[in-house]
């Protein structure tokens, strides 16, 4: 299933997405599966699903 949180977003033929928008500009997503979007004021992250538990190692890298 697809979970969408925030405003201004645009799915288009997705599925087993999430998407989270903490901002006003719009997220757009075409023809995607398996995905996680989470936009930020710090950043965005864009992840297959089956992989993201590995963003620790992303925000460790941005902080070094």
């Amino acid at each position: 299933g697809n979970y969408f949180s925030g405003e201004n977003i645009h799915p288009i033929d997705v599925a087993n997405v999430y998407i989270r928008n903490e901002e006003d500009k719009p997220i757009a997503v075409i023809g995607l599966d398996n995905i996680v979007v989470v936009n930020t004021p710090d950043g965005i992250l864009v992840s297959r699903k089956d992989i993201s538990h590995r963003t620790g190692e992303v925000a460790k890298r941005l902080q070094g």
